[in-house]
This record gives structure tokens, sequence and C-alpha cells, in this order.
């Protein structure tokens, strides 16, 4: 009898030390959604950035990835963190701004950077506050950077602000203030969400779309759209967020090379895609996209196009104090000569 209890007793013991393992293999694992093509250079980056976590020290920690918008919108992804179906997710400043609007500040100012280096420098400064108002919302910022220039494509062809207003363009539908500003400019713009676009060009529901060069031939977008306006448009940000309970989860000591490898994925992104949208463009003309050139006559008439949306974009797009924190630093860079632009 005494045997028999003492071997219940171990077998209870090994099945609790199991359940226990199996909590704590649940607790080191991070589901990851993004709406990233499966086979991109954003998916490939991060199934690098999977297996640094998996090596790292203390066990390391699994990352599974649903790309190709698997888990739906970024706005469903969002969700989806704060409900727990999901840890984390790549998502661009669009879906970040859901979590918080200082993220706006970097993207949705379009037209106000004159270059990369003017765009990487207001990223430096900004990402601390911006890291400080995510983690009061309840998310940890791993990640932030840029994947190049948002340019337009269109079905038709188009150059000039009057060129695009003819057109049906892509908006996202939860950005509800976005839509109102783009109607007080005298676009066209149509709600849907990003998962959408392509079906939207197919069924000419929609017949204009901002994309990077990368996104818009791995999606195909050119195929239907092939016309791109060559303009600057906006940098196209993105960061990797994952929900402060499950980073928490984490042990402490873990944490660090963790974040450093997300720091380094990041740059990596960063690297990569800026190469990859020049090397997309010349891809996709070879397939039949035309490239419009944008001369100074119609940047000038694109310039005063939206900057009558300036004072609407301040303060119901991006809070005031980055609006005018992003001025008071491109104002002084470009004082000071330090990003490529004349002196001023």
């Amino acid at each position: 009898m005494m045997k028999f209890l003492g071997c219940s007793v171990l077998l209870f013991a090994l099945l609790g030390a199991a359940a226990l393992d199996a909590g704590e293999e649940a607790a080191l694992k991070i589901k990851l959604a993004t709406l990233a093509p499966r086979g991109s250079v954003y998916h490939q980056i991060l199934q690098g950035l999977a297996e640094k976590w998996q090596a790292a020290p203390g066990g390391g920690v699994k990352l599974v990835i649903f790309p190709d918008a698997s888990q739906g919108s970024e706005s469903d992804m969002i969700r989806k963190m704060r409900t727990g179906q999901i840890q984390a997710a790549l998502i661009t400043a669009s879906g970040m701004a859901e979590i918080d609007e200082s993220v706006n500040a970097l993207q949705n100012m379009p037209l106000v950077f004159r270059s990369l280096a003017e765009v990487e420098e207001v990223r430096q400064r900004l990402r601390p506050l911006i890291a400080e108002r995510f983690l009061g919302k309840g998310f940890v910022l791993l990640a932030l950077e840029d994947a190049g220039w948002v340019k337009f494509f269109c079905k038709k062809p188009a150059v000039l602000p009057a060129d695009l207003q003819r057109l049906k363009l892509f908006a996202l539908s939860s950005d509800i203030k976005a839509l109102e500003i783009w109607r007080t400019a005298g676009f066209t713009p149509v709600p849907m969400d990003t998962v959408d676009m392509v079906t939207g060009l197919t069924t000419s529901r929609i017949e204009a779309v901002p994309a990077p060069p990368t996104y818009a031939n791995a999606m195909q977008i050119f195929s239907h759209a092939p016309h791109m306006i060559d303009l600057n448009w906006a940098p196209l940000v993105g960061g990797l967020v994952v929900k402060k309970e499950a980073w928490e989860k984490i042990p402490e000591a873990m944490r660090e090379p963790l974040r450093c490898a997300a720091e380094e994925a990041g740059k990596l992104l960063l690297a990569r895609t800026r190469q990859e949208n020049n090397d997309a463009v010349e891809a996709m003309k070879k397939r039949g996209l035309q490239v419009h050139a944008v001369d100074a006559a119609a940047e000038a008439a694109w310039r005063e196009s939206v900057e009558k949306c300036y004072p609407m974009i301040r303060g119901k797009i991006v809070p005031a104090d980055l609006y005018d924190e992003v001025m008071k630093i491109l104002q002084n860079l470009r004082s000071q000569g330090e990003t490529g632009q004349p002196a001023k």
C-alpha cells in the first residue's frame, strides 16, 4: 500500500512538473501577425528574427509568424493583441496609430520630408517619446523603421493632383479623419481594408493606391494599376509591437537579447527594402509599368495642394505637439544644411 502511494505521489509530481514545463513553454511562445506576403523581404526578415529568438540565451522564445494577412486587417491584429489571441504584430503606422496617434508624425505628413535622411533624423528624435506613449497603452515597441517612399499606382496615367483627383483612391476604412481630409482636398477616397486592395483594383472599385514599390511588386498591384507617379509622397513607416503583458512573461534576463535582435531586424528591413524599392521599379517596368516623372512645376502643384491640408492634419491626425516638433526639427536641420537640402 505504501509502495502504491509512493508511486502515486511520484506520478503526480511528474505530471505536475510536465504541466509546469508546458505552461512555461506556452508563456515563451509569441504569435506574430503581419500583412506582409509570404516570401517577401518583410517575411524573410521575420523568419530570421524567429531563428534568433529561438536561439536566445535562457531557452529562447518561439516566434510563430502569420503572414499574408491571415489574421485579418491591421485593425483586426490590434484587436486580437488586446484579447490575447496573438501577442505581436509587424504593422504600418496606419495600424500603429490605432494604439497611439503619435506615430502619425512619421508617416501622415505628406510631402513634409524631402529626403530619407530627414526621415531618419526625425524618427530617431521622436522614437523615445513614441515608445513611451505606446508603453502607456500596454504595448512594447521593439522596432520602428521605414520601408522607403510611398508612390501612387494608378489604373490611368497621372502626374498632377488634378489627375489623381479624377480617380477613385484607396483609403483605409478605419482612418475616418484621413478620409475627411482627402475629401476636403478634392480627392475621391474609397474606404476599404488593405486586404481588399487588389480585389478593389480588379473590380475597378478603386483606381489608385498609395504603396511602396516593393509591396506593389509583391502583391502584383502594378498589374492592375500600371501607372506610377514618381512622387515621394511620404515614407511608409512600420513597427514591431508586442503586448506588454506577453513581453513581461518573458524572464527579464532574456528580454535584452530579444530586443537587440528585433532592432537588428528593423535595421535590416530598412536597408533591404530601400534597395528593393529601386529593384522593384525596374522589375515592374520590364513587365509593363509606366513611370510618370514629376517635374518642378508638377511638384509645386502637389505642394500647393497638400499644404492647404496641413492645418487640418495638425491636431486632428498628428498630435499638435509632435507636428510642431517635426517642423522644428526639420527647420533646424535645413538651416544647418544637414539633410542634403539647401540651407535657408
